[in-house]
């Protein structure tokens, strides 16, 4: 652990843009259970980069609290922070906060809806799952996360979702580039019939042989 965020203190100092943490529970898969936490850390070890969640999993969490501390650390961070969000795949981690994976989807999506929603307007109320009585997000949220929401999308059903959701995609490779192609077409034109605009580019990660799993973007030769 020490000498992993050891090399993701090195990344500011030698260009990167960009450090990207993740969440996996109850193996040795990854050593991050909570990646809002370790980037917490990394906003006070560093001045500008920006700091990426691959992904806050939705469905484990409490939607409002996930606003909350996304507020936070965009406010400790000087608006440094992109959201990443995905809805999990691992039945391991399911089983372990004691949640059927089936409504994993529904959960998703609802809590992506709220917790958008929120860090827009700085309020969050309703939910068919939830029923989250209105309250008002404190920090109030420190600037648009227009344009620096991001989620993880592996199944072709998730392409209209997050269309329909207004949020770019994280890509992890993970089926050959024509399946991939098709994915993106999908994603393409439900965006532009929901928003009637061009999505943002998306960024890509090829994984990492660090146990953290941490991403790190290099900056853009200009």
């Amino acid at each position: 652990m020490e000498n992993e965020i050891r090399l993701a203190e090195m990344a500011e100092p030698l260009g990167f843009e960009s450090i990207w943490g993740v969440e996996h529970h109850f193996d040795d898969y990854t050593m991050c259970p909570d990646v809002l936490q370790f980037l917490t850390y990394m906003a006070g070890r560093t001045k500008t980069a920006k700091l990426g969640s691959m992904v806050v999993v939705l469905p484990w969490h409490d939607p409002i609290r996930v606003a909350e501390q996304i507020s936070m650390l965009d406010h400790v961070s000087d608006g440094r922070m992109i959201f990443g969000m995905g809805r999990g795949l691992a039945r391991i981690e399911y089983d372990g906060f004691r949640l059927d994976q089936n409504e994993g989807r529904n959960l998703f999506v609802e809590y992506a809806e709220l917790i958008i929603n929120a860090l827009e307007t700085g309020v969050m109320e309703g939910g068919k799952f939830t029923k989250q009585p209105r309250r008002e997000i404190r920090p109030f949220p420190f600037k648009s996360f227009k344009g620096r929401t991001y989620a993880a999308a592996v199944s072709p059903e998730s392409m209209p979702i997050m269309a329909k959701l207004g949020v770019g995609l994280l890509v992890i490779p993970q089926k050959p580039w024509d399946a991939v192609k098709a994915d993106f077409e999908v994603y393409h034109r439900v965006w532009r019939e929901v928003h009637g605009a061009t999505p943002p580019p998306k960024p890509l990660s090829g994984g990492s042989s660090l146990s953290m799993k941490i991403k790190i973007a290099p900056k853009s030769r200009r």
